[in-house]
């Protein structure tokens, strides 16, 4: 809870409240992920309306802890006679002591839930292709295709697991995989089907069109290398173990041959088939890696405990595998740099600069003092879409995306079909605004999507004229949300609400 606010949480749990209202994503407002989290965010919105940004916070870890014990139980599944309890403590303890694991699924992102319901599928797949049981290999198709339903990257997961189940119908029959497939085939055309015929143009941009718009131009290499870089750094044990795991491989290539039932490695597939369309992206976040860090620790604690079992020296030394890696990960978790963006706020020359109080504090307390100000209902006008979530208050239309709901180059005709503004709605609205009170940070009025590049200076100012043209400056807030960038609180100049 006392991690540093992101823009992504605004307008997801706007969006979830648009939802709940009964409006549709793509058919009302734009969305650029499967329509999964929302609608279940939108039944958990009272929770929201109750505790604002925290709520959805709460609700995002109490999926990653169902994500971690679902884990356990595909460890204990997975693992070798007489290990079960150390796989699924070593399991347990790599997933849950790492604070950049626990930060993004806490934040209000897909990464939470998804990881849940994947982490499901797999249980169900594992049970499957064990046993055969056409039930288990069903639920297992359905949970993984719903996972793509809450992040599109995931769905690839699902064919390593349908052809491992294929090549196995002589001795699994042909029962699983026809089940797997059914469940894979229904989910997906239940949860993605509705919502093309209802809109097409609005589902296909903002499933496909979105994600690969982004130009990373001549850092393209730059950005994979980043991401390779931070995403070790994120799970350096994790990835410490990778290559003692590596080793012992290429020491010892007959260890596959005792993996149960060929398991580990179609496993390994879908974890590296995911992780390729993410490396694949145009500008890749190490974040991404988030939804398979559960599946990773899986696989590490399983292979690790499948090759120690096999040498009678290492029962010995089965009490402590667990607690070793307990030791080294809480110090690997107490050293995270992300510890110290609890506290600072960067650095001013030699001097770390410390914050006020924790951003989610100051952004309730922004928003008690925004409803206050427009008297509990209305509208706000902000491209920072967690303040009207903590305060209470709308959006305007077409901008549910917060600051990545502005397309100034897009033809007038596709904006109003993608719901999002192009530079002549946006000036229609700052024209005549509806909204009583603003609050614009840094982030807003200065980006422009598909690209989510930064808007020139010229056109910067530009709008910036227009807001104060209307508007009266009444607060500024400094080191405030996302980025922690001035916020500046305006109220509609008396002339205007005349």
């Amino acid at each position: 809870m006392l991690g540093n606010l992101n823009q992504d949480e605004g307008w997801y749990l706007y969006t979830a409240k648009l939802m709940s209202q009964g409006q549709l994503p793509f058919r009302d407002f734009a969305y650029t992920q499967g329509p999964i989290m929302p609608q279940v965010y939108a039944w958990a919105y009272p929770v929201v309306d109750a505790l604002g940004v925290a709520g959805g916070r709460a609700i995002t870890a109490l999926f990653a802890l169902i994500a971690l014990l679902l884990s356990g139980l595909c460890a204990v599944r997975l693992a070798p006679a007489g290990w079960k309890h150390t796989t699924a403590l070593l399991c347990i303890t790599l997933l849950g002591i790492n604070v950049y694991h626990s930060y993004y699924t806490t934040v209000v992102k897909t990464y939470g839930l998804c990881t849940a319901i994947i982490m499901l599928g797999f249980y169900f797949f594992i049970r499957c292709a064990r046993s055969g049981n056409a039930t288990a290999a069903f639920f297992a198709g359905v949970f993984i295709a719903l996972a793509s339903g809450v992040r599109i990257s995931t769905g690839i997961a699902l064919f390593p697991c349908g052809l491992y189940l294929l090549m196995r119908y002589r001795s699994l029959n042909h029962a699983p995989w026809l089940a797997f497939g059914m469940g894979g085939i229904l989910c997906l055309t239940t949860i993605f089907l509705p919502f093309y015929l209802m809109a097409p143009e609005a589902w296909t941009f903002g499933m496909f069109e979105y994600h690969t718009a982004r130009n990373a131009g001549d850092s393209y290499w730059v950005f994979k290398a980043g991401f390779i870089s931070r995403m070790v750094q994120a799970y350096y044990l994790a990835f410490a173990l990778l290559v003692v795991l590596f080793f012992i491989w290429f020491k010892n290539r007959k260890i596959s041959n005792d993996l149960p039932n060929q398991l580990l490695p179609v496993l390994w597939l879908c974890l590296l088939s995911v992780s390729l369309v993410h490396f694949t992206a145009s500008i890749p976040y190490e974040d991404y890696q988030v939804v398979l860090y559960p599946l990773f620790c899986v696989l590490l604690s399983t292979s690790l405990c499948h090759y120690l079992a096999r040498h009678e020296f290492a029962t010995a030394w089965k009490p402590w595998l667990p607690i070793t890696v307990t030791i080294i990960a809480t110090a690997s978790a107490f050293s995270s740099p992300v510890n110290q963006d609890w506290m600072t706020i960067g650095r001013d020359r030699i001097w770390w600069r410390m914050k006020d109080k924790p951003d989610l504090l100051k952004l309730q307390d922004v928003g008690m003092h925004l409803r206050k100000k427009s008297a509990g209902a209305g509208e706000l006008f902000t491209q920072d879409a967690y303040l009207a979530v903590e305060s209470g208050l709308d959006l305007p239309k077409n901008m549910a995306m917060g600051c990545f709901s502005y397309y100034p180059n897009l033809p007038r005709a596709r904006a109003e079909k993608l719901h999002v503004m192009n530079r002549e709605m946006l000036h229609e609205y700052l024209n005549q605004p509806t909204a009583k009170i603003a609050a614009l940070s840094e982030y807003s009025l200065a980006i422009q999507s598909p690209e989510i590049s930064e808007l020139s200076q010229e056109q910067q100012e530009d709008l910036w004229s227009r807001v104060l043209d209307k508007y009266q400056l009444i607060d500024t807030i400094p080191d405030f949300g996302h980025g922690h960038t001035r916020l500046k609180i305006l109220q509609l100049k008396p002339a205007q609400s005349d």
